[in-house]
C-alpha cells in the first residue's frame, strides 16, 4: 500500500493476515455462520441480523449522492470523536509517534491522545484566529504522524484559510485530518473537493448539529480509495447498527426540511449576535461561521454562574490563549434566545445597580 510509512506495526501485522483470508461469508445467501436468533426479535425482524460493511453499501451510496463523493471515498463511524480515536490507534506506534492538535480543541482528542499513549503537542491558532504556520514548520518531526485541525474552529467558529491548508498539505508527509463539523452553518463550502489533489487528507463530517442526529453519534470520513479500504478492513471497524441506518435513511429523503432548519439557525445566528450588541459587558462578540457564537465579557465568571442560577448552560474558557474570559453560546430555538436575553437584560440591570452604590 502507497500509505505503508504511515500505519504502526500492528496495524501492518493484521492487514498482512487480512490479505490472506479468501472466505467471505457475509455475501452467502444462507446465514449459518454468525449464530443470530433465525426467528426474528421482539421489535422489527431484521433487527436479528448482524450487519456487515455489505450491508451498509446501500447507505454509503447515499450518502454519496448527497456529498457527491464515490462510495470508495467514504467511512461511517459511530461514537464521539470515534474517527479520530480509530486513526491515531490504526497510525501512530504508541509512546512514539506524534500527533499535533491545532487548539482551542475539544477535550476529548487530548483524552484519546492519552488513552493510546500517544505523543500531542498542542499548536494554538494565531491572534487572528488562523493557522500559525510557523509554529506548524517547528513542531513537525519526524514521528509527527497526524495534524488535527477544526474548520470552522470548535470554540472560535471560523473557517480556516484555504491557503494555509494547502501549505500544510503539501509540505507534511503525515495525515492531516480536517474536521467539518460545523461546515453546513458557513459560508465557505466543503474542501471535499480536494480530495483528488491530496491523498493525504481526511474530512470529517457528522450528523450531530446541521442534520439534529446528535443522539447517534455517527461520523463521516471522506477520503482517499486506499485511507478507506484501511478503514473498512480494521478490526474494530463496525457496520452502523440497523436502527441508526433506518433512521439516516429517513433522513436523506427530507433534504429540504434539514436544509431549512441549517438556513434558520443561521437566521438566529445573526440575529442574537445583533442583539448582544445591547449589552455593554460584552466587549467583543467573534465572528461566526458555525452553529454557535464566541462572546468575550467583562466578569466573566460572575456572568457564567448567573446564567448557571437562570438554568441557562453556556461553555466557558476562562484562560484559553487568545480567548481568555469568554463564553461560547450554542444558537437555541426562538424560545431559549428570548430566556437567554431576557437573563443578560437582568444581569445588566444588576451590574446597574452594583455600580450606582
Amino acid at each position: 500500500m502507497k500509505m505503508d510509512h504511515l500505519l504502526n506495526s500492528s496495524t501492518k501485522k493484521f492487514l498482512e493476515k487480512k490479505q490472506q483470508e479468501i472466505t467471505r461469508q457475509d455475501e452467502k445467501k444462507i446465514r449459518l455462520y454468525n449464530n443470530e436468533n433465525p426467528l426474528g426479535s421482539p421489535t422489527l425482524k431484521w433487527y436479528n441480523r448482524f450487519l456487515s460493511n455489505t450491508d451498509n453499501a446501500y447507505l454509503i451510496a447515499e450518502i454519496g449522492k448527497i456529498k457527491n463523493v464515490p462510495p470508495e471515498k467514504i467511512f461511517l463511524s459511530m461514537g464521539y470523536f470515534s474517527l479520530f480515536d480509530l486513526l491515531v490507534r490504526t497510525i501512530c506506534e504508541p509512546a512514539t509517534d506524534q500527533v499535533l492538535l491545532c487548539t482551542p480543541a475539544p477535550g476529548a482528542l487530548i483524552s484519546i491522545c492519552t488513552f493510546n499513549n500517544i505523543n500531542y503537542h498542542e499548536v494554538p491558532l494565531a491572534e487572528n484566529r488562523q493557522l500559525d504556520l510557523l509554529h506548524f514548520e517547528h513542531a513537525v518531526q519526524d514521528k509527527t504522524k497526524l495534524i488535527w485541525i477544526a474548520s470552522p474552529n470548535y470554540v472560535t467558529g471560523n473557517n480556516m484559510i484555504l491557503d494555509d491548508l494547502e501549505t500544510i498539505l503539501n509540505n507534511f508527509s503525515g495525515q492531516l485530518v480536517l474536521d467539518e463539523s460545523f461546515i453546513n452553518f458557513s459560508r465557505h463550502h466543503s474542501l471535499i473537493s480536494l480530495l483528488h489533489d491530496y491523498p493525504n487528507l481526511l474530512i470529517v463530517q457528522n450528523f450531530h448539529y446541521a442534520w439534529g442526529l446528535a443522539g447517534l453519534e455517527v461520523e463521516m470520513a471522506f477520503a482517499s480509495e486506499e485511507i478507506i479500504y484501511l478503514l473498512h478492513t480494521l478490526p474494530v471497524s463496525r457496520p452502523i447498527n440497523a436502527p441508526v441506518t433506518q433512521i439516516l435513511l429517513e433522513a436523506f429523503s427530507k433534504l429540504d426540511q434539514v436544509n431549512t432548519t441549517i438556513r434558520e439557525i443561521v437566521t438566529q445566528r445573526k440575529s442574537l449576535a445583533e442583539q448582544l450588541k445591547q449589552y455593554p459587558f460584552i466587549e467583543t462578540i467573534f465572528p461566526s461561521d458555525a452553529n454557535f457564537l464566541l462572546i468575550q465579557c467583562r466578569n466573566t465568571k460572575a456572568l457564567y454562574l448567573f446564567l448557571e442560577e437562570n438554568d441557562i448552560a453556556v461553555q466557558p474558557f476562562w484562560e484559553d490563549k487568545f480567548f481568555n474570559q469568554c463564553l461560547r453560546i450554542s444558537i437555541g430555538s426562538t424560545e431559549e434566545n428570548r430566556k437567554l436575553l431576557h437573563a443578560l437584560a437582568a444581569w445588566k440591570e444588576k451590574e446597574n445597580k452594583a455600580s450606582a452604590t
